[in-house]
């Protein structure tokens, strides 16, 4: 398995939106305009962070590169598992196509 440490780094991601979702949650109840303000400028700050978190985007895409290869490599086994079971008659369940 992937090591996925500078996703984790990332953390500030969930925490800041946290913070700002909690503001908006302020804005919803009451109303305050302020705390709308707040939740908008948390938002744009976060975003700013990320756009230049090169760590995260890069670890984003090692992540996505490991899925597919894991996704390519259940396809080859169901393909296998298909083939060994083309041998053994119409009383066998077909399995379906993986997408």
């Amino acid at each position: 398995m992937a090591d996925y440490d500078e996703l984790r780094a990332s953390i500030y991601l969930v925490r800041d939106y946290a913070k700002a979702e909690r503001e908006y949650g302020e804005y919803a109840r009451s109303g305050n305009d302020g705390a709308l303000r707040r939740a908008g400028d948390m938002l744009c700050a976060l975003f700013g962070k990320l756009e230049d978190d090169q760590q995260f985007w890069t670890a984003l895409r090692r992540a996505a590169a490991d899925g597919l290869e894991r996704i390519e490599s259940l396809d080859e086994v169901l393909g296998q598992l298909r083939n060994m079971q083309g041998g053994r008659g119409n009383h066998s369940r077909r399995i379906g196509p993986c997408s």
